[in-house]
């Protein structure tokens, strides 16, 4: 019986230059995650239905067994960047300018009106990049007004795709 040998893999630029993805089949090189946060803590018996979740969470449980999951992918690809978190995704933009919080904000109040965040559009465009990122992970600050956690986030199969140089986040 004849062996059949796999090709080589292709080089990787180890060079994080710009996020590309230049086929559908390649070697995984990184992954963006978002691993269980307070924002799973938010989900009630009274809401979970509004979240799609069927049953309540163990969140310690959930975010020990996500953090062995990056462990496992971190090892496997062998570099330290391997895995991006879509919170330091987020804290990344907000930091980089304000012009991209002010256009988060509007577009958030924007897409939620059934949340009335328009009442409060201006006291969230003064948030600090922390605080935004953290209101935009859980709906929680210290404003008079709540919004749900994301529910994408808490189900995060195909949460993101990279198309040419852009993050685009579902």
């Amino acid at each position: 019986m004849d062996t059949i040998e796999a090709p080589s893999p292709p080089s990787v630029d180890p060079s994080p230059a710009a996020y590309s993805i230049p086929a559908e089949a390649h070697l995984l090189e990184q992954v963006i995650v978002h691993t269980p946060g307070p924002e799973m803590e938010l989900v009630s018996p009274e809401n979970r239905e509004d979240l799609l979740f069927d049953d309540i969470l163990f969140v310690g449980h959930a975010r020990q067994e996500h953090l062995l999951m990056c462990s496992v992918f971190e090892k496997i690809v062998g570099r330290p960047d391997t895995v991006l978190q879509i919170k330091d995704l987020l804290l990344d933009a907000f930091e980089a300018e304000e012009a991209a919080r002010h256009s988060f904000v509007e577009k958030l109040c924007r897409s939620l009106p059934e949340q009335n965040l328009g009442a409060v559009e201006d006291e969230l465009k003064r948030f600090s990049p922390e605080d935004l990122q953290q209101f935009a992970l859980t709906g929680q600050s210290e404003l008079p007004i709540r919004a749900q956690p994301v529910p994408n986030l808490m189900f995060t199969r195909d949460l993101a795709a990279v198309v040419h140089d852009h993050i685009i986040l579902s």
